[in-house]
């Protein structure tokens, strides 16, 4: 998955070397960024990390998940079709979910305070945060992606507004095909 993805976000990462320096090689931007997802670390330990200064990290942190949630998430993150839905929906069988072709749930994703309108962020259990919304499938892989909304927001109120529910809305409440009922 590593060399796959890091293959397919590369000539998004790739910069022109110029006459004031050499640019940083995109495996090494990406690693970077993930170094940075992965591990509670500051920017300041992740600069000592590579050799960056902290501004540079800051700034690869922004343009390398702009370039994964623009190149890689519609490929990877999207609802199953075809024989992968029938998949899917075997394997929420095989646990005792009939019929199901996903499962959704929040979580709050901790923030700093925003300057404006600090009490939409602060959840019910008094800490800021922002929702994220996810679906997932029978193998716990993301299959929808919905985040943003301030930590008071109601989890029904989040849903709702969602790209996914507006989807089912627009036909007629379903987001798969309907089972073929032969009378």
């Amino acid at each position: 998955m590593w060399f796959t993805s890091a293959w397919l976000v590369r000539p998004s990462l790739e910069r022109k070397t110029t006459g004031w320096r050499k640019p940083l090689e995109p495996r090494l931007r990406l690693a970077v960024v993930l170094w940075w997802y992965a591990t509670p670390s500051e920017y300041r330990t992740i600069s000592c990390l590579f050799g960056l200064g902290i501004s540079t990290v800051c700034m690869l942190v922004r343009q390398v998940t702009y370039a994964l949630k623009t190149t890689l998430c519609k490929r990877f993150i999207c609802l199953p079709q075809g024989q992968r839905l029938q998949k899917t929906i075997d394997g929420f069988a095989a646990r005792g979910h009939k019929m199901c072709a996903g499962a959704i749930d929040g979580c709050h994703i901790p923030i700093i305070k925003p300057h404006e309108d600090q009490a939409a962020y602060c959840n019910r259990k008094g800490w800021h945060s922002i929702v994220l919304q996810a679906v997932v499938d029978h193998s716990v892989c993301f299959t929808d992606v919905y985040v943003g909304w301030p930590g008071r927001s109601h989890d029904a109120r989040v849903l709702a507004n969602s790209p996914i529910y507006h989807m089912a809305e627009a036909q007629d409440g379903y987001l798969f095909p309907r089972e073929v009922h032969l009378f």
